[in-house]
């Protein structure tokens, strides 16, 4: 209502938010759901009772640029509500925004990349996804194709462990990761009655698996291939066009945040060397 009297009467910028996004922690399938409330004033008068508005003090008003952020306290003291009157109504709008805010979220990850925070980032990225594709049963695996890992250690490593593609990878010695890098393409298996071409020992251990429904996705950054996106089902559960269009969306920015993760991770291994290995030995950093 102040806004109003200080935008129709004072010529104040009404310049703050009429929305805000309400966030509901848990629905009945516990994903988080997000809902933007929008206020429009339209239809709403406000008059002043008196015939001679008091004078505003604009240097207690413009310390904030935001009208949230202004003393109500203040506006009491000049302009009490009671010498207001207000007719018509005004409109709530709700929208659900779920999809956007936690896509957001994942790009908010790329400014939280530091030495120390690649495991909590993953485990948060995946949770993240899950909340987007709202599916219980769903497997999701993201993971970063760092250019100093040597294929025992990214195959030892725990964020693996969800990945469909490196459980073959094991069976396979590294052949399998060592001719999809060669040749990286997109894998879909049972999904909306689609099929691309997989290699006849990658299917079979689909199905010996019991995977009923699977995307592996190469992701790419300025032209280089930086991570890879696995979702599937098991046990008779299938993708469908909801999950599609949402890989669609996010995979974009998996892949700058995955080649974020791997320059940050290649900027601390050559620090490391330098800072280790070089004073003894300086043939090491030629």
């Amino acid at each position: 209502v102040y806004a109003l009297i200080l935008e129709r009467f004072y010529g104040y910028p009404k310049n703050f938010e009429q929305s805000f996004v309400y966030t509901k922690l848990q629905d009945k399938d516990g994903f988080r759901k997000h809902y933007a409330w929008d206020f429009d004033f339209s239809y709403l008068e406000v008059q002043v009772k008196s015939d001679d508005l008091p004078l505003l003090d604009y240097s207690e008003i413009i310390k904030n640029a935001d009208i949230k952020g202004i003393d109500l306290h203040i506006m009491q003291d000049f302009l009490p509500l009671s010498h207001s009157h207000s007719e018509g109504f005004a409109m709530l709008k709700a929208k659900d925004v779920s999809v956007d805010v936690e896509i957001n979220l994942i790009k908010d990850f790329s400014l939280q990349i530091d030495g120390n925070a690649h495991k909590n980032m993953y485990d948060e990225v995946l949770e993240t996804i899950r909340h987007i594709f709202r599916k219980k049963e769903i497997q999701l695996s993201f993971i970063p194709l760092l250019d100093n890992f040597f294929m025992e250690r990214l195959l030892a490593d725990d964020r693996t462990e969800k990945s469909f593609f490196f459980k073959v990878a094991h069976r396979k010695e590294n052949a399998h990761f060592k001719e999809y890098l060669a040749n990286p393409k997109i894998m879909v298996y049972q999904v909306m009655g689609i099929q691309t071409d997989i290699e006849p020992y990658f299917l079979s251990y689909l199905k010996e698996s019991n995977i009923s429904s699977y995307i592996c996705l190469p992701l790419f950054y300025k032209g280089r291939m930086s991570g890879l996106f696995e979702v599937y089902f098991q046990n008779e559960d299938f993708l469908d066009e909801y999950v599609t269009i949402q890989v669609r969306n996010i995979s974009d920015i998996l892949a700058q945040l995955t080649a974020e993760l791997s320059t940050e991770f290649n900027a601390r291994i050559n620090q490391f060397i330098m800072d280790k290995f070089t004073f003894i030995q300086p043939a090491v950093e030629w």
